[in-house]
């Protein structure tokens, strides 16, 4: 979102220099082949801006729930795409965590044996 925000600004900030919107400095790419292809790209650009912008407003507004439920909502399919494969959950499903979790279960539970039977040890009675 920062990259594009920079891109989209400075865009509208050399245009505005000029007197120009961002529709009309856009038509100027003409001439070349390469021109057009460049606005094209410019505009693309600019639209993925604003839908992230206001994917952005609807999740900054949502709660946990509403997150879950409106990420269907989020129009880059992409994005979404990338976001998923880099999705790390908080349970750790690898066979690493799953041996710190069975490692870290065993450490507590020892400690927890430990602990209990020194506080709840039973005196021998002495006869």
């Amino acid at each position: 979102m920062d990259e594009l925000r920079i891109i989209t600004q400075e865009f509208d900030r050399a245009a505005a220099s000029q007197g120009l919107n961002r529709d009309e400095a856009l038509a100027t790419y003409t001439g070349s082949e390469f021109l057009e292809i460049r606005a094209s790209d410019l505009q693309d650009t600019f639209d993925r801006y604003d839908r992230h912008s206001e994917d952005l407003v609807v999740l900054g507004n949502a709660n946990s729930f509403d997150r879950l439920k409106n990420f269907t909502h989020m129009t880059d399919s992409k994005l979404v795409e990338r976001t998923w494969q880099a999705f790390k959950p908080a349970i750790p499903v690898t066979s690493e965590g799953l041996s710190f979790a069975g490692l870290g279960a065993l450490v507590g539970f020892a400690g927890f044996a430990v602990i209990s039977r020194l506080i709840f040890r039973r005196r021998k009675k002495i006869a």
